[in-house]
């Protein structure tokens, strides 16, 4: 099952497996088979006043964490006028090519590229984000609402004939 649709559906369902890369640390790779999934409706987090011009550095996302055994699927929505910069785990930044650095910012709402938001957070595994505001005024509130799907899992010792791969790493 492809990773990245248009649709945010989830990308595996009860009894499928999912490779999970970075599972167990920097290029880890653990297989998983889907015991349950559960929606994850929507959460907003304020990364709170931003200075214009100024960027608040890895900021950590705590309530994106989850118990043992279990993966999230997310995607962001940006509400107020700022770019987030994202790094999985602290020191790897997510969303690089060669040279440069890509953001999410509220200009990705309701365009074709929305599903380009989507990232995978497994069991307590770290997230932080750059915030930044690229305006010319101070803004009171940096907020961004977290939507997903939570993934129930159940860990399999040997390479599943088929399976869906994600990251929970920056590569």
């Amino acid at each position: 099952m492809p990773v990245y649709k248009e649709e945010f559906e989830p990308i595996a369902l009860p009894g499928e497996y999912i490779k999970v890369i970075g599972a167990g640390g920097k290029n880890n790779i653990r297989y998983f088979r889907v015991v349950a999934i559960e929606p994850l409706p929507i959460y907003e987090h304020d990364f709170g006043a931003i200075s214009a011009g100024k960027t608040l550095e890895k900021q950590e996302v705590q309530a994106l964490y989850l118990p043992s055994g279990q993966l999230a699927q997310y995607r962001i929505r940006v509400v107020d006028n700022i770019r987030l910069y994202m790094y999985q785990p602290r020191s790897d930044s997510k969303f690089t090519t060669k040279k440069a650095k890509f953001y999410i910012s509220p200009e990705i709402a309701g365009t074709d590229f929305v599903n380009l938001t989507e990232f995978y957070v497994f069991e307590d595994q770290s997230v932080f984000f750059d915030v930044e505001n690229p305006g010319t005024s101070d803004l009171s509130n940096a907020r961004v609402q977290f939507a997903g799907f939570k993934y129930i899992l159940e860990e399999v010792e040997e390479e599943p004939e088929r399976y869906t791969t994600v990251a929970v790493q920056g590569l």
